[in-house]
């Protein structure tokens, strides 16, 4: 069975692979990640096809934002502090709304009760406002945001009560002001609380085997499905045309986890499964026994992809692509320094060239890498080669839902937003380079030539005297530069003007003028056009009187004689010249030339 992701006008942007797929994978050494569990640097795609990542320090209370564009590269780094105690201890979530804003969630947990923040930034990092709120019988906290069809944000979560995890889902506008809030009390298990914006405008959730479907605003429940392994993990239900897709796993005997692409039915039903993968979470690589499978994605080309961690042999990022009906193709598995460094995978987001970035874990500091999830063999990158048995048992078990209100109160917790050095290194970029070009175009002098840097894909052109031509004008023994853009790649088109060498240079001298005023035809001159690097202009009258003499090229005859016009008459020129021709010859040309007044 094929399965096809749905198209939405809201937020939904093209992805299209670029002509460039820069590939790196950078360290940032003072952006801190917990070394003992995974997943809780959080990932989200920009609309101008940049991403951002956020994260929170436990200890510090310091919710870190690190903002890249397109490129890769790092626009901004910011640190948001909680002014008073308490502090966060968790990210949330993160996501970019409809204006291109970025908004991010963070909690602090404690056994009782917790706090839930929520800011908002602009593109350009500033702060705009934060929000915060106390919450009794909090526990675990809030899992995933997002923005629904309207435009108003949600988020879900899960809190912990006495009488067992009970879901939340709740609605804010777009200042964060509260619109809804309901808990969801369920007999069945599960962990954290996640969900999905649908098309319909309602909202899918998710808590482990367990998924259903709510208006968030009203709380009105629509269905309810309950299901058994291998569906226990955290990944964020992906909405397809015909239903929607999960990445569910289980664990055998040796704690080596396996897990498979999920397909329902809109509904909630599994209609299908896909290929089991490895994804050893064994050790400091899972939470509560879950592999952390943030989410499922689909590429440009229809087929989907997730990343993972894998610990075979040892802690590796593992980017797993399959197709549209499940079938595996492809696993990799990345680490620059398999032999001291655990790298743990975070979340990823697709961004809109097709590539994927992702925020991972390497000894405690946040890695942060850009690449094809297909083609990469970034940083010496390996196919998986461990075999994972088949396994299929799955089967619907029994649920119920009771839907109740829940109130959060709202609490002015002050928060402050700032730069910090995030501490970048390069610890492997494999970037394509694109070759400079040098292009030589002849002419004959007074010709003018056109520098067109035209190349297929181009996205800018910039010549060196600020032009965004495509092409510029070009002259015999000129040089110009174009530095041609495509997409994150650039390289220069140097053009160099030359001579030709049988170039026609013909000299034009006139036989008569009229010196009257009118300015026309008021100069007697010789015209060549090479110009002349030799020019001596004799003029006679009748009685061999010379009237007028000149060394300078393009100086001509006024027709005066002293401080007198000379009169009308028939006159006697020797012009003694030598072109700037190629291999140009000492000339000499005699004539005569009528003067009419």
């Amino acid at each position: 069975m094929r399965h096809t992701l749905i198209t939405t006008l809201l937020f939904c942007t093209v992805l299209t692979r670029g002509y460039t797929q820069r590939a790196f994978l950078h360290r940032f050494d003072e952006v801190h990640t917990n070394t003992r569990y995974f997943g809780f640097f959080k990932a989200a795609a920009a609309p101008d096809g940049g991403w951002a990542l956020a994260g929170c320090d436990s200890t510090s209370g310091k919710i870190q934002v690190l903002r890249f564009d397109s490129c890769g590269d790092l626009v901004w780094s910011k640190e948001i502090v909680c002014v008073a105690a308490p502090r966060p201890t968790r990210c949330s979530d993160l996501f970019f709304d409809a204006s291109g804003d970025l908004l991010i969630g963070s909690c602090f947990l404690d056994n009782t009760s917790g706090n839930f923040y929520l800011q908002k930034l602009a593109m350009d990092g500033s702060l705009r406002w934060a929000r915060s709120w106390y919450i009794d019988r909090f526990g675990p906290g809030v899992y995933s945001m997002g923005m629904l069809a309207n435009g108003l944000y949600f988020f879900t979560g899960t809190i912990h009560p006495p009488s067992g995890p009970q879901d939340i889902a709740g609605v804010l506008d777009t200042s964060g002001v509260l619109q809804s809030i309901r808990r969801y009390f369920r007999s069945s298990g599960g962990n954290a609380t996640v969900g999905t914006a649908l098309r319909n405008g309602h909202l899918l959730v998710r808590r482990g085997p367990t998924f259903y479907e709510i208006d968030p605003l009203s709380g009105t429940l629509f269905w309810e499905k309950h299901h058994v392994a291998p569906l226990q993990s955290m990944s964020i239900p992906l909405e397809l045309e015909d239903g929607f897709l999960v990445v569910g796993q289980f664990s055998d005997s040796k704690n080596l986890f396996s897990c498979v692409p999920v397909f329902f039915t809109p509904h909630g039903q599994i209609s299908s499964l896909g290929d089991m993968f490895r994804a050893n979470g064994g050790g400091v690589h899972y939470i509560g026994g879950y592999v952390q499978f943030r989410r499922v994605a689909a590429l440009p080309d229809g087929n989907f992809v997730t990343v993972t961690t894998d610990s075979l042999p040892t802690g590796y990022v593992s980017i797993v692509v399959f197709s549209p009906s499940g079938a595996l193709l492809r696993q990799t598995l990345i680490n620059p320094d398999p032999g001291g460094t655990m790298l743990l995978n975070h979340d990823f987001c697709v961004l809109k060239d097709g590539s994927l970035a992702i925020a991972a874990n390497a000894n405690g500091s946040l890695v942060v890498m850009k690449t094809d999830p297909v083609s990469t063999m970034l940083c010496g990158a390996m196919p998986h080669l461990y075999p994972v048995p088949y396994q299929t048992h799955t089967s619907e078990g029994q649920g119920t839902i009771t839907v109740d209100t829940f109130s959060f109160q709202a609490i002015n917790v002050p928060f402050t937003c700032s730069d910090f050095d995030a501490g970048q290194v390069f610890w492997c970029d494999s970037t394509a380079v694109l070759p400079d070009r040098d292009t030589i175009l002849a002419a004959c002098p007074g010709d003018t030539l056109w520098a067109d840097a035209f190349y297929p894909g181009a996205t800018r052109y910039a010549w060196e005297n600020g032009s965004d031509s495509l092409a510029v004008q070009l002259q015999p023994g000129q040089e110009r530069v174009a530095t041609v853009s495509l997409g994150c790649l650039t390289f220069q088109h140097r053009f160099r003007g030359a001579l030709k060498t049988d170039c026609p240079c013909p000299v034009l001298i006139p036989n008569a003028f009229t010196p009257n005023g009118d300015d026309q035809n008021d100069i007697f001159v010789p015209i060549c056009n090479c110009g002349f690097v030799h020019y001596q202009l004799s003029i006679y009258n009748r009685w061999g009187q010379l009237v007028f003499t000149s060394t300078k090229s393009g100086e001509g005859w006024n027709g005066a004689f002293g401080d007198q016009p000379a009169p009308s008459d028939i006159y006697v020129y020797v012009f003694h010249f030598q072109t700037n021709a190629v291999s140009p010859t000492l000339q000499k040309q005699v004539g005569e030339l009528a003067l009419l007044r």
